[in-house]
């Protein structure tokens, strides 16, 4: 709240000095709907990402590379909400921009791969997903060269694409080489390994692998279980941890260890 009354104050500072079109006042509507959207506030974020995009729009051009903070804003936004049809027209929209402006081998374009390609997962357009997962991981093992978060994140999207294609040992390949950089960076306790073998989780359970989803969400719920005091957000995730492993159970026929799971889980938060 603070940062939103922040932004909105240094907005209007703005607006008296340079009036209502000009490129600073787009630089803060960006800055603005960043914040909104981190908070969930996606209306208000759409809003500030539209006017940024139309001032700079007027001031440069469709095609200058200040457009692309707010088209890719816009796509992450249609992401958040489920609209990846959306997501996917704004990052196919931004991926020429950036190119043209930086190359191939720079994060912000290996971002914006890697934005696209989730957006086609999450469409179940596979093949498409894994030619973009594919390019931002090799651009980031060439960016980065050593051991960096963003290949780790690049490494699993694409180990669950390989998942949904059926080839399973480049799946095991790329989650292996994920998990062993995440623990080298993170450490294994740290709630980055926590997203990260829930993200395992939901993908072997996309492709029928139940029992070994269940066993990446239990390494998931155990790093957030040792947290639940540190942030509301570790509940939220340790009761839809607990809700996907009792379901995962009664889905293999295995309802005695669901209702063992949940009791047991129940009497360790109480």
């Amino acid at each position: 709240k603070k940062s939103v009354e922040y932004h909105k104050k240094s907005l209007e500072v703005k607006k008296l000095f340079y009036g209502e079109d000009h490129y600073e006042i787009a630089n803060s509507c960006c800055n603005l709907a960043s914040v909104y959207n981190h908070l969930k506030q996606y209306d208000l974020a759409k809003e500030n990402f539209q006017k940024a995009l139309e001032i700079f729009k007027a001031a440069f051009g469709k095609d200058h590379i200040r457009t692309a903070p707010p088209i890719n804003g816009l796509g992450l936004l249609y992401g958040h909400l489920g609209e990846y049809e959306k997501a996917a027209e704004c990052f196919e929209t931004a991926i020429p921009i950036v190119r043209s402006a930086y190359g191939e081998l720079h994060p912000d374009t290996a971002g914006i791969y890697d934005n696209l390609g989730s957006c086609y997962y999450e469409l179940e357009e596979h093949q498409k997903a894994k030619e973009y997962l594919e390019k931002a991981l090799e651009a980031r093992r060439i960016i980065y060269k050593e051991k960096h978060y963003a290949t780790v994140t690049s490494l699993i999207g694409v180990g669950a694409v390989y998942g949904e294609l059926g080839q399973y040992e480049k799946m095991e390949e790329s989650y292996k080489e994920g998990l062993e950089m995440a623990c080298k960076l993170f450490g294994e306790e740290s709630a980055m390994m926590g997203d990260y073998y829930n993200g395992i989780g939901k993908a072997s359970e996309r492709i029928g692998e139940f029992f070994i989803a269940i066993e990446y969400y239990k390494k998931a719920l155990d790093i957030f279980m040792r947290r639940i005091e540190e942030e509301i957000d570790y509940i939220i995730k340790i009761a839809e941890l607990i809700k996907k492993i009792v379901n995962l159970y009664e889905l293999s026929g295995e309802e005695e260890k669901a209702k063992m799971f949940y009791s047991d889980k129940l009497n360790e938060i109480s």
